[in-house]
């Protein structure tokens, strides 16, 4: 049983699939983008940002660490190619720009049009934003690299022999 195994073996108490293991490898790189977020949102203003830099500046820094952390760790394409990374990127920002859009406009649906309070609304719309952030990068900006077809990630010998 590989290493990785064994330790997934010990906190599930059993092994996991493929599927399931992606899954919770996203959950922690999410968590820990929102984490940032909203650390960077509280830095920013404390240190007298309007809200709106501040939360430009959290978008910038979070999606960043995001793409990073979910193209090596959750959905690794093993892309070895300077355009073949850049691509990857501009893709995954471009979703993470409509997924931000998506949640500017159930939060107004939500706040505005039926009247919600700002907080619980927030909350839905994030959800909404989690699964469909989860949909883009399985199915658009790492799809290659998603576990699905085969049931598998390239291995560092497919990356090697992996074109762009």
């Amino acid at each position: 049983m590989p290493p990785k195994d064994k330790v997934m073996k010990k906190i599930f108490g059993r092994t996991i699939t493929p599927q399931i293991e992606e899954t919770i490898r996203y959950a922690i790189i999410g968590v820990t983008t929102s984490i940032i977020g909203v650390g960077t949102f509280l830095a920013a203003n404390l240190m007298g940002a309007h809200y709106s830099i501040a939360n430009t500046l959290s978008w910038v820094i979070s999606v960043t660490f995001a793409w990073v952390a979910n193209s090596t760790w959750v959905f690794p394409s093993g892309k070895k190619t300077f355009m073949g990374k850049v691509l990857e990127a501009w893709n995954f920002y471009i979703s993470r720009l409509a997924s931000g859009l998506a949640e500017m406009a159930l939060l107004y649906v939500f706040i505005d049009l039926a009247g919600f309070m700002d907080f619980p609304s927030k909350i839905v719309a994030s959800m909404v934003v989690v699964v469909l952030n989860y949909l883009f990068m399985k199915f658009w900006v790492f799809k290659s690299s998603a576990v699905g077809g085969n049931g598998k990630r390239p291995g560092p010998e497919q990356a090697v022999n992996q074109t762009d």
